[in-house]
């Protein structure tokens, strides 16, 4: 399991992070940082964000591989 959100996810999902954020009920300027590193998600609204970013990633990973795809 990756232990930071990261951008390609956002590719492979054809979501914007702006979009995520508002989805999420998130500041867009708050995502970027978490997931450009700025922000280590450690406490606060960085931390909530990283747990949902992860959260997401896991589930999209879960369902890739229950879908046949080949882990990386």
């Amino acid at each position: 399991m990756q232990h930071t959100p990261s951008r390609q996810w956002f590719t492979d999902s054809k979501t914007t992070i702006g979009e995520w954020a508002l989805a999420h009920g998130f500041a867009k300027d708050l995502v970027y940082g978490v997931v450009s590193g700025r922000l280590k998600g450690n406490r606060g609204s960085a931390l909530a964000i990283k747990q949902k970013l992860l959260e997401a990633q896991s589930k999209s990973s879960a369902a890739n591989l229950g879908a046949g795809a080949q882990p990386e």
